[in-house]
Parts: C-alpha cells; sequence; structure tokens
C-alpha cells in the first residue's frame, strides 16, 4: 500500500527538490542564513542516504545527524522558512524518524496551513501500522483539498498532481487517473512524467515493490 516516501508525498514533491531552494526565498539576512543551513542539511541527507545500503557503516549515522542537525537551525534561523520546513518533514521521514517526521508534518501543516503535512502523517502512520490513524490523515487532507478547492482557496489546475496523489491515497483510483493524467501533459509533468503511465505512476506514488 502507501509507502508515499515522497510527499512524496516524499511524497513525490521530492523530485522537484531542487526548486525548493529559491522558491521561498527572500532577501533578508535570516533567510539568506536558512537557505545556507537548509542546503548544507540536504547535502548531508543525500551522503546518509548513499550510505545507507552499506551495513555497519557509522558515516551514515553521523551524516542523518548532520542533516537534522541543519534542518533544525535553518528552521531556527527563519521559522517562516516553508522550504526549510518542507525538507526537514521528508528528511526525518526518509531517515527512518518517525517520531520527529510526526512533530515537524503536524507543525509544518498548522504553520502554513498546507495538507501536504496531512498526507505526511497519514504516510507516517502508514509506516508505523497505524492504519486507522493513517487512514484517518488521509481522509482529512482530502477533504481540506475538497473545501479549498470549493471555497476558491486552490486553482484546480495547479494543484493537479497533489490531487492525484491525495484520491490515491484515499483509493479513489479513477478520480487520481484523470488528475494524473491532466497533470502529465502540462509543461511540469511533460518533464519529470512524459512517458510514465498512470500504472507505473502509481508503484511509484504507492511504493510497491520498493524495500520495506
Amino acid at each position: 500500500m502507501l509507502a508515499l516516501a515522497c510527499i512524496t508525498l516524499g511524497t513525490m514533491r521530492v523530485i522537484y527538490i531542487g526548486l525548493l531552494f529559491t522558491v521561498f526565498s527572500c532577501s533578508t539576512q535570516d533567510r539568506e542564513k536558512s537557505n545556507e543551513l537548509n542546503k548544507k542539511g540536504t547535502d548531508y541527507y543525500f551522503k546518509a542516504v548513499s550510505n545507507m545500503t552499506y551495513p555497519g557503516n557509522s558515516d551514515k549515522k553521523v551524516f542523518a545527524d548532520s542533516c537534522l542537525y541543519f534542518m533544525s537551525e535553518a528552521i531556527r534561523a527563519d521559522s517562516s522558512n516553508k522550504s526549510a520546513y518542507w525538507n526537514k518533514m521528508g528528511f526525518e521521514f526518509g531517515l527512518k524518524e518517525f517520531e520527529e517526521a510526526k512533530t515537524t508534518a503536524w507543525l509544518y501543516y498548522k504553520k502554513f496551513d498546507d495538507p501536504v503535512g496531512l498526507m505526511r502523517l497519514g504516510a507516517i502512520y502508514y509506516q508505523l501500522n497505524d492504519r486507522i490513524k493513517s487512514k484517518e490523515y488521509f481522509k482529512r487532507a482530502l477533504d481540506f483539498y475538497d473545501n479549498g478547492l470549493k471555497a476558491g482557496k486552490f486553482k484546480e489546475d495547479s494543484i493537479l498532481l497533489d490531487l492525484a496523489m491525495v484520491n490515491l491515497a484515499n483509493d479513489k483510483i479513477d478520480e487520481a487517473r484523470e488528475y494524473y493524467e491532466r497533470f502529465r501533459v502540462t509543461s511540469r509533468g511533460q518533464t519529470t512524467f512524459k512517458d510514465i503511465e498512470f500504472d507505473s505512476a502509481r508503484q511509484i506514488f504507492m511504493g510497491e515493490g520498493n524495500a520495506r
């Protein structure tokens, strides 16, 4: 079922992680410092991940600890840096620091009013084998998106991938397929998913076949 290590939900937006350093940037000194720490944390995350395949490799813990330290410092430097929260939430999930990831995901959701935090919580509880809470958070995320669309808070065309994933997480396969196909023909979709059919994308999103 759903691993959603992206938003991807590590969920999936992780594919666009290179963009996160600039999307929310501003000209303040605190933000610049935060972005620098954010980038250091990201560098250590990929070092940790690349060392995870080697049993007994002590470097992976050093890299993982360094990653999370710099991400915490990035948030401390600028608590409005959404990118830093986003990355920390995803990195904690990727490093299987699920208790910390729960806290960060909840703070992310409350601070930025972003349903991706709810999706991440759903994925975390799935990994913790708490299917009841997992379904609860995925349903809350779907309701958030539905209500946001009705209220005009979201523009449907700008969140097609999010809608595909939240519907998939709630076992609404037909709806997920429709949103995915609409996303795939956008410029972003063409860049990343041009040659990936829905069934293949579904396996990626749901983590089917991935090591657990």
